[in-house]
């Protein structure tokens, strides 16, 4: 997984899926856990199966690790 972040933009690299999407927060589920990020007027600017370039103003990214009930 690579995470690369400038000005106003992210890019995401080796998702799984996106969990939920919205211009102020989304969530992407990676391998190990689950990305979070929040901000305004966020949008997917470009997306492939492997990558997501996230553009917006970004306040916040936080990982929220999956419980051992829910791994896939």
């Amino acid at each position: 997984m690579m995470i690369t972040m400038e000005s106003n933009q992210m890019m995401i690299e080796r998702y799984r899926h996106i969990r939920s999407a919205a211009s102020e927060k989304v969530e992407i589920e990676m391998k190990d856990y689950i990305l979070i990020i929040e901000g305004q007027g966020l949008i997917m600017q470009a997306m492939t199966k492997d990558e997501i370039l996230l553009k917006g103003m970004i306040h916040c990214v936080w990982v929220n690790e999956y419980e051992e009930s829910s791994r896939r």
